[in-house]
């Protein structure tokens, strides 16, 4: 079934999805495991509790556009792990059936965890059940912890679970560790706390062609506020049109051309299919295989290449 995205503004009528409706909320930002046992929590209690009445209920996240950081002006809100196009594909496949989202504003922000509780999950989604993390809060400054909220869902009687931390190594797993492997370098590590590679995604754009006269074509990609990883040249394996590439992928500014603009632009290995212009690509990144470094001309860039193409073939075996 595809997620069905419903974005919601006040006044609106409440939502009549089939019952039960089991949900959780949160930015939800880079899915992670601790992120994906909460959905699977989700989905199974909808099925335990569908089953006395013989019909599958709703499965919901609830979430928030833009980023509250981004509100409150934390730096923090241009660096994003996931797209919203990655987090709608990705919670398709875990199950999830509803993504709802509400437009945050100071407005919101401010709403007492009450009000919202009651006015909004309860009255206007129709929450039946609620899947939290320990580290649940709604309401102005955060003032409803997990428990909190579960003890006002139970006056309300409806039911509000919370589900234990995901660890890993001893270390919670949580959108800020990733952040910091991501800005580290430990690309490697990442998909024991992901659940799979870290990605980058958009659509391409035109570059200034140098890549074709080389004689090694890149798709020159828009990454729209997502992380990026420490400049440099990357294995990578590219998504385009349903097929997997092997790929080089250099993330950085071309110093060889006195670049400003930082730009990731990705050579998809044996690709023979035309136009790399204005394409949806999404690149999982697998390891790293040097630095971004600055050569006298572009031959010496071109025999680089060459070998960082060779690199990237044993390194994606």
């Amino acid at each position: 079934m595809a997620l069905k995205i419903r974005i919601l503004r006040h006044p609106v009528s409440p939502l009549k999805l089939p019952k039960p409706v089991v949900a959780t909320i949160g930015m939800f930002d880079g899915l992670h495991l601790g992120h994906q046992a909460l959905l699977k929590t989700v989905v199974e209690r909808r099925d335990k509790l569908s089953r006395p009445h013989g019909a599958a209920g709703s499965t919901m996240l609830i979430s928030f556009y833009p980023h509250p950081d981004a509100v409150f002006g934390k730096k923090t809100c241009a660096q994003r792990l996931t797209t919203w196009h990655q987090k709608a594909r990705r919670l398709t496949g875990l199950g999830i059936e509803y993504l709802v989202l509400f437009r945050f504003n100071l407005q919101l922000a401010n709403r007492s965890a009450e009000d919202f509780i009651n006015k909004t999950l309860i009255e206007l989604l129709n929450v039946d059940y609620l899947v939290l993390g320990p580290d649940a809060a709604l309401g102005r400054n955060r003032e409803a912890d997990a428990k909190a909220i579960q003890d006002c869902f139970s006056r309300c009687g409806r039911f509000a679970e919370i589900i234990p931390a995901v660890a890993h190594e001893g270390r919670r797993i949580s959108s800020e560790l990733i952040r910091g492997l991501i800005l580290e370098g430990h690309l490697t590590q990442l998909p024991s706390v992901l659940g799979r590679r870290y990605a980058l995604e958009g659509r391409t754009q035109r570059g200034a062609g140098r890549g074709t006269k080389l004689l090694f074509p890149t798709a020159n990609l828009m990454v729209s506020k997502q992380l990026l990883p420490p400049f440099g040249v990357y294995a990578t394996f590219t998504e385009l049109g349903g097929r997997s590439f092997k790929s080089v992928t250099n993330i950085g500014r071309r110093p060889t051309f006195d670049g400003k603009q930082t730009v990731v632009e990705t050579h998809l290995i044996g690709f023979k299919g035309g136009e790399l212009y204005k394409r949806h690509i999404e690149i999982e990144i697998a390891a790293k295989i040097r630095d971004e470094i600055k050569f006298n001309n572009s031959l010496e860039l071109s025999r680089q290449i060459k070998r960082d193409i060779q690199k990237a073939s044993e390194l994606l075996k």
